[in-house]
């Protein structure tokens, strides 16, 4: 059985890199995009199991990003994961609101993202 795919959205180059090596350890497929606009035309083109994806991103910020993925046919039931340092519970509730399955703060451990994954990897 092949990998799932997890698409990566993610502005901060390094931790774009650092995520996409923890993925591949936990045995999945990483595809990355370093803005919201270039996230949502990768996120049609490969149509990957997972997306994760920060909010403060040039281009399209994640929140946009999310809610053109939940009109779009094929992606509509796509989980997302919201990865963002922004912690308020108003950030939480305005991407959940976006159409976000779930939320992680930065930092995360790695234990703690793989989980995430599992859940909604089912």
């Amino acid at each position: 059985m092949a990998n799932k795919k997890i698409l990566v959205v993610e502005d901060d180059v390094m931790l774009l890199e650092m995520i996409k090596i923890q993925l591949g350890e936990m045995g999945y497929d990483a595809i990355t995009a370093e803005n919201g606009k270039d996230g949502l035309f990768k996120a049609i083109q490969e149509k990957p199991d997972l997306i994760m994806a920060d909010i403060m991103m040039p281009e399209l910020n994640g929140n946009e990003m999310i809610k053109l993925i939940r009109q779009n046919q094929d992606l509509a039931k796509t989980p997302v994961v919201v990865v963002s340092a922004l912690g308020r519970d108003q950030d939480v509730d305005t991407s959940m609101q976006a159409g976000a399955n779930d939320y992680i703060i930065k930092p995360f451990f790695a234990a703690d993202l793989e989980k995430l994954l599992k859940k909604h990897l089912k």
